[in-house]
């Protein structure tokens, strides 16, 4: 979160009892899971702030004035945030819904206009907001995302707009945004294609090549989007950080996020082989630039969706270990949702069997939202 907007919620949530309560709740089983204190003090008070959270939540959507008001979305969006540390994704997904619909409000006749027409604060909150509605559903065959890429134009460049920077909220170039969207729908396509094609006539068959033929298409264009993507730059505010290796590690980040993307569109949209060149040399770059951060860098908080792919597609036993090596680390700064990844990857890595991850997960139940 950058400086000037981290003030900014940190001086509302001073005037706001439920805002605080929701950053407070979310502390405390922050601290919780930093210091693996499960003591019931702790719990309790957890409770106590996420109850009052709440409470004032309601509250505040039920009056007109307040609903579209910069803090009522900002706690939604702790309260959400908080659910997926705690691996409640469905709880997470009733947020998600409430958020959309305050943002909604907030945003009226505004919400197709330019983003440049738009505050700094009405940008952070569609900027967290897109960034859960599409890691909630990124990995999912049957969730869509919530807002159907209502927001998710934040990130598109226009014309003559300035370089597009690497986001150090998200950890990438908000550019990715709708195309991670596009691949998370053309993969789910592609699996209902496969459940209903032998049920469908012969009147299907000329269909199913028009379709072939838009989805060849759309995977072009994808792959082409992202391999322009690698060379965004690290955010001008961070030169000014004390830690100038962190400059470089943004960069790794975003291009891990980028070579994790190729990596779902090969496996999942163009259902290439795992040692098809194209999937085999997204892999090698990911683990190329994870090795590349230092085990002690913040940006690691940053990578738990590549990591995750990663995971996913590792199959010796060394690269597993060195996977949940790495996942140890994000779990270090009390990320709660790394648990619930590494439970699903170990689950995959005894049963999967060779069976395509997506499939395996959404079978299985899994319900995994890693941003």
């Amino acid at each position: 979160m950058a400086p000037a907007i981290h003030q900014e919620v940190l001086t509302v949530a001073a005037q706001t009892p439920h805002l605080l309560s929701a950053a407070l709740a979310l502390s405390c089983d922050q601290v919780r899971r930093l210091r693996g204190n499960d003591s019931i003090e702790l719990q309790n008070r957890a409770s106590f702030f996420l109850r009052k959270a709440l409470t004032g939540l309601r509250k505040a959507m039920a009056d007109p004035s307040e609903a579209p008001n910069f803090s009522t979305i900002c706690t939604a969006l702790f309260l959400g945030t908080n659910e997926v540390m705690a691996g409640n994704t469905v709880a997470m997904r009733t947020h998600l819904r409430g958020a959309e619909h305050l943002l909604s409000l907030a945003l009226g006749k505004n919400r197709h206009e330019p983003v440049a027409h738009l505050d700094d604060k009405k940008l952070f909150l569609i900027r967290w907001f897109a960034v859960m509605d599409i890691f909630a559903s990124i990995m999912s065959l049957d969730k869509t995302s919530s807002s159907d890429g209502q927001f998710w134009s934040i990130g598109a460049p226009n014309a003559g707009s300035s370089p597009q920077y690497i986001d150090e909220f998200v950890g990438f170039s908000l550019e990715l945004m709708p195309v991670l969207a596009r691949i998370g729908r053309m993969a789910r396509l592609q699996r209902r294609r496969k459940i209903l094609g032998p049920s469908l006539d012969s009147g299907y068959a000329e269909m199913a090549d028009d379709l072939d033929m838009l989805l060849a298409d759309n995977i072009l264009l994808t792959e082409q989007q992202l391999s322009l993507l690698f060379t965004r730059a690290s955010s001008p505010s961070l030169l000014h950080t004390q830690d100038p290796v962190l400059v470089d590690e943004a960069v790794y980040v975003h291009q891990m996020f980028v070579h994790a993307a190729l990596l779902h569109l090969y496996r999942r949209v163009q259902e290439l082989p795992e040692l098809d060149p194209k999937p085999a040399v997204a892999l090698a770059s990911m683990l190329e630039l994870l090795g590349k951060l230092r085990p002690e860098s913040p940006a690691n908080v940053l990578i738990l969706w590549p990591l995750f792919t990663a995971g996913c597609e590792a199959e010796d036993l060394d690269l597993r270990n060195y996977i949940e090596t790495c996942m140890n680390r994000i779990r270090n700064y009390g990320w709660g949702n790394a648990d619930a990844a590494m439970g699903a990857l170990r689950v995959y890595w005894n049963e999967g069997n060779g069976e395509r991850w997506d499939v395996f997960l959404e079978r299985r139940g899994f319900d995994v939202v890693l941003f």
